[in-house]
């Protein structure tokens, strides 16, 4: 077997760190935190300026206007007037004086100062006392008067409103991920459209009635697929139309062949005639199978009594091992056709088997409604980067397609869309030098199957789109 292309997919669903939505979030709030960073410094520069030209002189006007009413040399009268009407605690301490409106002098180490201003009327020192209380003190002829104000409640209703822009700025950023959800949305069905189309769901439209450039891209898809699907259904029409045409010269070929003596050369001709016939043949139902109008000629059969006598009639001489079960599991079927899948499934298992290392195996049996069909092989196997090209049309592992080692590639396309079409499927498991395994899924619902598909099809030609049906 040579190397197979791998087909991996990037999964439709994507790691949470990986989703656009979430990358353009932390881009905003990154930005947001930016925006906030720069307008507060814009502010706080501009309310130094705003201080520094409009408050600051009539801050300095009031503090010393408090500091003239007590005087020099203080009047303790006036400063515990003043401790009584205004927000102030006042302190005077000097030569021969330590007055308190606390009652007691202020403690030097709870006071903190950090800025010195000078001024017209005189300069003045601000500070903190106990990191709670702001204190202004003037420094006159040897006294010191000290003013601090109330007590500064940092928490409180501080952090009330902390709380409460947060919880806001949380509302905000959930508010612009659901929007940017919104906004992104197209771009996964986009996503999804692609995968499909990808995966062969031709029939498959994008349905985004935008009219910006999502819009846009999602027709741009779907006119694509259109293309696609023109040239595909070209492609089958010409193919059949060869292969029909092809049957007419085939049959002249045999008659003529027919009239010649019996001779080697005469076998030799007609076996290759006989595989020009059977490729004809499978050509003509795999198209078949793939156009919009497929039918199946339905019909009650018992599965085992079919299988039986497709190995009777065709593979009487080859070391097979049947496993029949005791009850004829009555299908309905097209039985031509899975006739036909039956066949190939043998021919294929017996071709690529090593009779060294066991016979081939057929075992049949029903579970949950569905009958099971599996061909095992002891061959060479495939590796796992083939198992999904192995039952692709005229696919074959051996790439140089020597007639020894194997037939035309159509055999196991052919049985998995004769499987598809009975609303069924196909497994093909391998394990490499060992042995090779291929099992088609008939479900006891056929008929339904096959009458849905023909609704949705009659639906989608109406309609001129719909989603697309996996069997």
């Amino acid at each position: 077997m040579s190397d197979c292309a791998s087909n991996d997919r990037v999964p439709v669903g994507r790691k949470r760190r990986h989703r656009l939505s979430i990358r353009l979030l932390m881009l905003f709030l990154a930005m947001g935190m930016l925006f906030i960073v720069i307008i507060a410094g814009l502010f706080r520069g501009a309310w130094r300026y705003h201080f520094d030209d409009a408050v600051r002189p009539h801050f300095e006007q009031y503090v010393h206007y408090l500091a003239d009413d007590i005087g020099t040399p203080p009047d303790l009268d006036a400063a515990a007037r003043l401790a009584d009407t205004l927000p102030v605690d006042i302190s005077v301490s000097g030569p021969g004086i330590s007055w308190s409106s606390l009652g007691s002098a202020f403690d030097e180490g709870r006071i903190r100062v950090y800025h010195h201003h000078d001024s017209t009327a005189g300069g003045y020192e601000l500070g903190e006392y106990d990191d709670d209380r702001f204190v202004a003190r003037f420094l006159k002829d040897g006294y010191r008067i000290d003013l601090l104000t109330e007590t500064v409640e940092r928490g409180g209703r501080g952090t009330v409103v902390m709380l409460i822009m947060m919880t806001l700025v949380l509302l905000v950023l959930y508010a612009a991920y659901r929007v940017i959800r919104l906004m992104l949305k197209p771009i996964e069905e986009l996503e999804n459209g692609v995968s499909r189309l990808g995966a062969g769901e031709l029939d498959y439209r994008i349905d985004i009635p935008r009219d910006d450039e999502l819009g846009a891209l999602a027709k741009a898809i779907n006119r694509m697929a259109d293309d696609i699907e023109k040239m595909l259904e070209a492609k089958r029409e010409l193919l059949f139309a060869i292969s029909h045409e092809l049957r007419s010269p085939l049959t002249r070929a045999n008659v003529s062949l027919a009239l010649l003596k019996e001779s080697r050369h005469k076998e030799e001709l007609s076996c290759d005639l006989a595989e020009m016939a059977q490729l004809l043949g499978e050509l003509l139902e795999a198209e078949r199978l793939n156009t919009r109008h497929a039918s199946l000629n339905l019909q009650t059969v018992p599965l085992v009594e079919l299988v039986a006598d497709v190995i009777g009639e065709f593979f009487a001489d080859a070391a097979i091992v049947l496993d029949l079960p005791d009850d004829p599991l009555p299908l309905r079927i097209d039985t031509v056709r899975v006739r036909l899948l039956v066949r190939n499934l043998v021919d294929n298992a017996l071709r690529h088997n090593r009779p060294e290392k066991g016979p081939v195996t057929l075992r049949l049996f029903a579970s949950n409604g569905t009958a099971h069909i599996v061909v095992e092989d002891h061959g060479e196997g495939l590796p796992p980067e083939c198992l999904a090209h192995a039952a692709e049309p005229f696919w074959r592992g051996d790439k140089a397609r020597r007639r020894s080692t194997g037939g035309f590639g159509l055999g196991l396309y052919l049985c998995r869309r004769i499987a598809e079409a009975h609303g069924g499927s196909m497994i093909i498991e391998s394990e490499r030098n060992r042995w090779t395994r291929v099992t088609a899924l008939l479900p006891s619902d056929a008929t339904t199957q096959v009458q849905s598909e023909a609704s949705r099809r009659r639906r989608r030609e109406a309609n001129g789109r719909s989603a697309a049906f996996r069997p």
